[in-house]
Order: structure tokens, then C-alpha cells, then sequence
């Protein structure tokens, strides 16, 4: 994420309580000092930035481990992703961590989401629920599963014709 980009910083917000299709349009994985982002039990988080059609906008944390997981695995959901196929393959929550390998497997997720509330008044950071059914939806690219993971709890490789991620 290029922290010094400020064309967001004017979008306005999602209203809180409308129901919107979105897109998430950015995935942050740091501050802009270069810090990942953590939990306070210090597992990874990601900030997951969801756009409606009009340019409103919403920022939403998912921490990124087993028992939190069932956020991130809400969105998926919502989005039409294969739950049973990312667990036949070992997808876990603390494979989208890894930046080169989530970014192309979330930028461009449409779904229906909902604003519960911001946590500040001038702040666009948020929380959502992730409203099913599906929304129609155009699939996002999809990420060479060839691309060789980083080393240790490397997420797996997945085949791009078996699992719409």
C-alpha cells in the first residue's frame, strides 16, 4: 500500500446502517510507518477497504488467525468464494497475511455489506457485516497460483480452475 497516496482521504463514508454492494478496492497489511498491523495477542491483521459504486468507503480490520476468522471467512462467503474447496486445500486465516498472495485473491471481491458502525467520527474505519446472498458480481482476476509462496506456512498454491478465489 503506498501510505502516501491521499486520493481516499476525501471519499466520503458509507453510511451507517444502508445496505451496499462493494468492492474491496484496497487490502493494507501496515501502518505508513511500516509497522504489520497486529492484534493485542500480536496475530496479523488486515485492513480490507470496501468501495460502493459511488466511491463511498469503508475500512474494516480482520485479524487473521483461527478463532477471528470467521470475519474474513463472512466476506469470502458473502462473495461467492469456495469455503470447502480453500479448506480442501489448506487455505488457513493467517495465509492472507502474506501480501503478493492475498491481494490478487481479495482485490475486486463484490459483496453485499452492511456499515455497522465507525469507531470516530472523522475516521472512515468501520465495522461490517457481510450480508449474504451473493451479489452478481464480475470474478476478480485471478492470481497465478504457479507464483512461488514465500517460505514457512507459505499459503498453498491454488489451481485457477478449481477454486473461485
Amino acid at each position: 500500500m503506498d501510505w502516501t497516496d491521499t486520493s481516499s482521504m476525501d471519499a466520503p463514508r458509507i453510511p451507517e446502517g444502508e445496505e451496499v454492494i462493494a468492492e474491496i478496492t484496497r487490502v493494507s497489511f501496515a501502518n505508513k510507518d511500516g509497522q504489520a498491523f497486529t492484534s493485542r495477542a500480536g496475530d496479523p491483521r488486515i485492513c480490507l477497504t470496501f468501495t460502493d459504486d459511488t466511491g463511498r468507503e469503508v475500512a474494516f480490520f480482520a485479524t487473521l488467525n483461527d478463532k477471528a476468522g470467521w470475519t474474513l471467512r463472512s466476506i469470502l462467503q458473502a462473495s461467492g468464494t469456495d469455503m470447502a474447496k480453500l479448506n480442501e486445500y489448506g487455505v488457513v486465516p493467517a495465509h492472507f497475511a502474506n501480501e503478493e498472495w492475498a491481494k490478487p485473491r481479495l482485490i475486486g471481491k463484490r459483496l453485499k455489506i452492511r456499515v455497522k458502525e465507525y469507531f470516530k467520527a472523522e475516521s472512515s474505519l468501520g465495522e461490517i457485516v457481510a450480508l449474504r446472498p451473493q451479489a452478481a458480481s464480475t470474478p476478480p482476476p485471478q492470481a497465478s497460483p504457479t507464483t512461488p509462496p514465500p517460505a514457512n506456512d507459505a499459503p498453498p498454491a491454488l489451481p485457477d480452475d478449481d477454486i473461485p478465489i
